[in-house]
């Protein structure tokens, strides 16, 4: 299929410090649809497989409109944001972990609808959640994955297609990530938050139901994948989820921060809007033991120490990594990830508090982003360099820690956004963590 793309420039201008840096925007007027390769997990009889985008062709971004990091929130912005979600394409895989890299999104769109009231964020995030649920079940239940040398069952997850191997005769995964249990998970929790925030839509109609029922719906579906998860991980001396011996992650301990924080974001959607509903629910009691049990055994294995007159937080990789070294601490990149998590407990702040965010504000000014100019320590404690620090996945979810150190708008924001224009095109989750930040600072245009 031939590429039919128009480059035009950005009706906006990206203010980088003093300077107005042009921002290109790609116009897609063909979709061009990379082909499936014979033989992979992706060639099997679904239509509207979510693949992978290049800069050049990703849906939506045509639509972004974004003013920098000063100024009130304009209407054009959020309409912009508003069209680019609208434009994303309906997940129906998770191919190379693509619901780990998006869970996030669902937050966004939370924000987004609450700032802008469009039904159609909603109806877009039921249709998201409903073609997620469809597909769950490893893959619309096409891969089992093994739990013994014997057997393999189904999970109430979204399977990755990694560590295949073959069991009774068929292909089995090899391993259950716990990430799989919980990226797809946030979708339906922030459905049912979405409409339990705004009662004045209960009792209309979406595609023959009522937004209330629909919200019901979503909230079992978030107790299917937490109940799975406690079939398998839940240990009832500690209250935490440790990994199995057919888990991914190191065997009796709670898995990898990064890994599991999917999970516990959308467990601590659920009890939150079970209290939004003034409903008591026993299963989500038991989550939310669940939820300060885990928050608790984070803490308990991290520590603080004092740089710059800055008190800063170190905490590891995995708990299992403090066995091998108690001063180990978490790399650059994964905190990037860890910071998805670390954003949805601050915004809710049933677990997790203001001096908390702090702490992972200073950690980040003082010792992780060495200067303006792109150099990155490698690992929490301030070790390591990387030059020009690129990596896409991490940088985006690290904007919203500038309302804690407002010293990162220069010193990290704005070479974010100039990485971003390296790329050719605006970003969602940068232009949302920017409009985000700029509205608690200077708030939204009427």
């Amino acid at each position: 299929m031939k590429r039919n793309l128009q480059l035009r420039k950005f009706a906006t201008k990206l203010m980088l410090g003093a300077a107005m840096v042009p921002m290109l925007a790609i116009s897609l007027q063909a979709q061009d649809v990379k082909p499936i390769p014979e033989g992979t997990p992706e060639a099997i009889e679904k239509p509207k497989l979510y693949l992978k985008y290049d800069n050049n062709n990703i849906p939506g971004v045509d639509k972004l409109v974004f003013n920098g990091l000063t100024g009130k929130v304009t209407q054009k912005e959020l309409k912009g944001l508003t069209e680019y979600f609208l434009d994303r394409p309906i997940f129906t895989t998770n191919w190379h972990n693509t619901l780990f890299a998006s869970w996030t999104k669902a937050h966004m769109m939370e924000w987004l609808y609450d700032v802008n009231g469009d039904i159609r964020l909603v109806n877009r995030m039921i249709e998201q959640a409903n073609s997620i649920n469809d597909h769950r079940d490893d893959h619309y239940r096409k891969y089992k994955t093994k739990i013994s040398d014997t057997e393999a069952i189904y999970t109430k997850g979204w399977s990755h297609f990694r560590g295949m191997e073959e069991l009774n005769g068929e292909q089995v995964k090899s391993k259950l990530g716990i990430a799989t249990l919980g990226t797809g998970t946030n979708f339906p929790a922030l459905t049912a938050s979405m409409i339990a925030n705004h009662p004045e839509i209960w009792k209309k109609k979406y595609q023959g139901k009522t937004y209330k029922e629909i919200m019901k719906v979503m909230l079992e579906r978030v107790h299917e994948s937490w109940g799975f998860a406690i079939k398998h991980y839940y240990d009832k001396k500690t209250n935490l989820l440790l990994s199995p011996s057919f888990g991914a992650e190191p065997l009796d301990y709670v898995p990898q921060w990064n890994r599991i924080f999917p999970l516990m974001a959308a467990g601590n959607v659920l009890v939150d809007t079970y209290e939004k509903l003034g409903e008591k629910d026993a299963r989500a009691e038991k989550v939310d033991r669940i939820m300060k049990a885990l928050i608790k055994e984070f803490w308990e294995n991290s520590r603080t120490e004092t740089v710059n007159g800055s008190k800063v937080l170190l905490f590891p990789y995995g708990v299992y990594r403090l066995k091998s070294n108690p001063m180990h601490t978490e790399d650059g990149g994964h905190y990037g990830f860890d910071l998805r998590g670390f954003r949805a407990f601050h915004e809710s702040g049933r677990y997790w508090n203001k001096e908390q965010t702090q702490l992972l504000a200073n950690v980040m000014a003082e010792n992780i982003v060495k200067d303006d100019k792109g150099t990155f320590a490698k690992r929490l404690d301030g070790s390591g360099e990387s030059k020009k620090y690129d990596y896409w996945g991490a940088l985006p979810p690290m904007i919203w820690l500038a309302e804690f150190r407002p010293d990162l708008d220069h010193k990290m924001v704005e070479y974010i956004y100039s990485v971003m224009n390296k790329r050719g095109c605006l970003d969602g989750r940068v232009v949302f963590h920017s409009l985000h930040l700029r509205a608690k600072r200077y708030g939204i245009e009427k």
